[in-house]
């Protein structure tokens, strides 16, 4: 088995049983979804900055 991290958006009728990282929000409601995948991006997007930033220093 490969161990890979599950990152979850769960909503009170989802099971995070099997989610290592959760991120509470609301599941059913299209606009919910897409917000919390721009901030993941996001935040994805920062951080290669900050890593590549610290590289050339």
């Amino acid at each position: 088995k490969v161990k890979v991290p599950v990152i979850g958006l769960v909503d009170t009728d989802t099971n995070p049983k099997m989610v290592q990282y959760i991120i509470p929000g609301n599941d059913d409601a299209l606009r919910s979804i897409q917000l919390v995948i721009d901030l993941v991006i996001m935040a994805i997007k920062e951080g290669q900055s900050k890593a590549e930033s610290a590289k050339i220093k």
